[in-house]
């Protein structure tokens, strides 16, 4: 098949930020490699979306789920055209090759 039919799981880690494996409502399940501005990669494996919302942005404690309709906006997996879309002081993108929230220290 294409190369956006490939099952998630058969892509190596590094191809993909904000990788959907698994969606679902409120319980969506994601795998994500979070890298931040040193370099440094955080990998986060069956992550229930609302958790890795709470992990990734502590700060948004009250409104996690700001964050959660962001990382389900860009692994709808149904989506497949390429998206640059500055969101708060950050910016969602979809592409081939992955999706992720960019901010200014991390990825």
């Amino acid at each position: 098949g294409s190369r956006g039919n490939a099952p998630t799981e058969h892509r190596p880690m590094g191809t993909r930020l904000l990788s959907g494996m698994c969606c679902g409502a409120d319980e969506a399940v994601l795998s994500v490699l979070a890298i931040d501005s040193c370099g440094n990669e955080t990998r986060f494996e069956g992550t229930r979306l609302l958790d890795l919302a709470t992990r990734l942005w502590p700060q948004e404690e009250e409104r996690p789920e700001n964050f959660c309709r962001a990382l389900r906006f860009i692994t709808d997996v149904s989506k497949r055209d390429f998206l640059l879309r500055p969101w708060r002081s950050n910016f969602l993108v979809r592409a081939d090759f992955c999706r992720a929230i960019v901010e200014q220290d991390r990825a």
